[in-house]
């Protein structure tokens, strides 16, 4: 059986957050750094951008109420991340590695889902895209096999593609704060949103063993504790002071 490394972190900041993950992405591309699954928070919450969006209303506008904004290496939509379970996946195995970006997509969220299912969730994944037409909030839309209850998305994820290595991260919301939300995207870009306490109170530690037990089953592999190599921390820092702290990175000038 495979051993993958498990990291359960803290809080960090944003900028400590995406490096830490592109840190591991790297390693994992050259053999220097293991197959990961990393849970982790967020010390205040904070607005991630996809690494192809246009940033800098949002930067204005959360500058204004201090919210912090971090550029991610992945693409898509914005997440205001808050009260929710964060996820990173990182590995060049082959057997997720070679089913393509939309097949190891499709893994991982049937292994989320069946982790919800498993608790109880009537849950189930996106069949068409729904898209609403000038949001930027990547919960205010959802893609194929993404997961939904009640017509809301409940979990959006992202993914970066080396060529030997991938990075999938993810947020499953577990409560949502409107207001914060409004101040960000506006009222009328937050109406899909909804948290998993809407429908039943769990907690993010029973949330996070259901989905790692699932890990374990899905892609038959067993987890090891573990911390971040020697060579990850070194180019965790290098990449907070080099990429991550500057506004030219955060407006897509990089």
């Amino acid at each position: 059986m495979k051993e993958w490394r498990l990291i359960i972190d803290g809080e960090r900041s944003g900028n400590e957050n995406m490096a830490v993950d592109e840190a591991m992405l790297i390693g994992c591309e050259h053999d220097l750094s293991p197959s990961t699954i990393r849970f982790y928070g967020w010390d205040v919450p904070t607005l991630s951008i996809g690494c192809f969006q246009k940033v800098r209303d949002y930067y204005d506008r959360c500058l204004l109420h201090g919210i912090p904004v971090v550029t991610r290496i992945t693409g898509g939509r914005a997440v205001l991340h808050d009260m929710e379970l964060t996820y990173s996946v990182v590995t060049n195995d082959a057997a997720l590695f070679e089913k393509g970006i939309n097949g190891a997509y499709r893994v991982i969220s049937g292994i989320l889902l069946a982790g919800l299912k498993e608790l109880g969730f009537d849950a189930y994944l996106n069949s068409s895209r729904l898209k609403k037409n000038g949001s930027e909030n990547c919960f205010d839309s959802a893609s194929g096999n993404e997961i939904m209850i009640n017509n809301r998305k409940v979990a959006g994820s992202a993914q970066k593609r080396l060529k030997n290595a991938f990075l999938q991260h993810g947020s499953i919301i577990m409560d949502v704060n409107r207001d914060r939300l409004s101040l960000v995207f506006g009222d009328e870009n937050v109406s899909m949103m909804d948290g998993l306490n809407s429908c039943m109170n769990i907690s993010r530690d029973t949330l996070m063993k259901t989905i790692l037990k699932k890990f374990e089953e899905g892609l038959s592999i067993k987890f090891v504790h573990n911390g971040l190599t020697h060579f990850e921390t070194d180019l965790k820092e290098r990449l907070i002071k080099e990429r991550y702290s500057y506004q030219d990175y955060l407006y897509g000038r990089r």
